[in-house]
């Protein structure tokens, strides 16, 4: 409380005028020892005790107040942020509500995709162990990543026998190593191989046909290679069966001065000896298999051959002699047309021989005339 107030300090005004005061008071706002602020107060009058008693129990009151709102103000903030909280936390439960039950059809996805991959698993398992053919695949590496059954019965008690998923492909491979890598490589560099090989795996010489492919991901990007290979001895062994047997064919039909060829049901030729090619070869036709026989007879012989040649294919044997005029002179000609027919007794070609015998006619001819003249005699 103060009454000796400087001149300049502070002026009290009016709409009516202005003086300086005669005392300045300034009072605590304070509760529980607690100072919220204070209250300046200037007047013209002097205060006295009853005035200050007065005006500290109002700044009390007045920060009993201050307290009070501020504490409610506290209280509507705390609420406030409450209620955002208990939002949030509500937005937070929805958002979880909503990723349980993401992750929950998320999770039965996944047991039915890994229920997919198990199906797909034992089939591809199923499918590549029931088979007779050998099946491996590897990845850039060289590294195995399947291995058949085939394969792992068929490597016991060799040098691969140790080969199973996760080997080196080209660890075992000994002295043939750099040339199945270079086969592997290609396939890595996208070609695809088909060749056949004598194995002699357990001792046995055998013939396998192997084909070796590049194995592409979805991006058409090269990350391996399948190996399938199977075992073809009995057909080889067929093959040069049939090798031999064409061998002994061409010698039975090149070695003779007959002419003769085979046709199937559609008239194409099939088999013809060297003797006929070089007949047709005098006219400027290069005679072979898979020509129809249809395209290379005159239009004035045509009528009469197909007529033999459909007869001979519906089952009937032909037998007959006629005169075959060449420049000057006639010669004289055996035709025998039989039909070829498989295993079930069924026609499925026509065999064709021509044989010369225009010196057996003549000699017949000759026989003939001397057994007239002797019997005139």
């Amino acid at each position: 409380y103060m009454t000796n107030i400087p001149e300049d300090y502070l002026n009290i005004t009016s709409g009516l005028g202005l003086a300086s005061p005669s005392s300045l008071l300034i009072v605590p706002l304070k509760t529980d020892d607690k100072i919220m602020g204070v209250i300046e107060i200037a007047s013209f009058e002097i205060f006295d005790d009853t005035d200050l008693e007065f005006l500290e129990k109002v700044g009390a009151s007045i920060a009993s107040t201050i307290t009070n709102a501020y504490t409610n103000q506290q209280t509507q903030i705390l609420l406030e942020k409450s209620n955002q909280m208990t939002e949030e936390m509500q937005a937070q439960e929805e958002e979880m509500r909503q990723n349980m039950e993401e992750m929950q059809a998320t999770q039965e996805e996944m047991a039915r995709t890994q229920k997919d991959l198990a199906e797909k698993e034992t089939n591809l398992n199923a499918l590549i162990n029931n088979t007779s053919d050998s099946i491996i695949t590897i990845d850039r590496a060289y590294n195995i990543l399947v291995m058949n059954d085939v394969v792992k019965e068929r490597y016991k008690g060799t040098q691969y026998e140790g080969m199973a998923e996760g080997s080196n492909a080209l660890e075992m491979l000994g002295e043939v190593r750099e040339e199945w890598k270079a086969k592997y490589d290609q396939a890595l560099h996208g070609e695809a191989l088909n060749f056949t090989l004598e194995s002699s795996v357990k001792g046995e010489n055998t013939w396998r046909e192997y084909f070796i492919n590049p194995i592409k991901d979805t991006h058409s990007e090269i990350v391996g290679a399948s190996v399938f290979s199977r075992d073809i001895t009995e057909r080889k062994k067929l093959e040069l069966e049939m090798e031999q047997r064409e061998y002994v064919l061409n010698g039975m039909i090149n070695n003779t001065t007959d002419t003769y060829f085979a046709i199937d049901k559609d008239y194409k030729i099939m088999v013809v000896n060297d003797v006929l090619k070089n007949r047709f070869k005098e006219s400027n036709v290069d005679l072979k298999p898979g020509m129809s026989i249809l395209d290379l007879l005159p239009a004035d012989i045509y009528d009469k051959w197909k007529d033999r040649y459909d007869r001979c294919l519906n089952g009937e044997k032909i037998s007959l002699e006629e005169e075959r005029p060449v420049k000057d002179k006639v010669l004289y000609t055996a035709l025998s047309c039989e039909p070829i027919v498989d295993k079930n007794g069924k026609t499925i070609g026509a065999s064709v021989t021509s044989k010369d015998i225009t010196e057996l006619k003549k000699l017949k001819e000759k026989v003939a005339e001397m057994t007239l003249n002797a019997r005139n005699t």
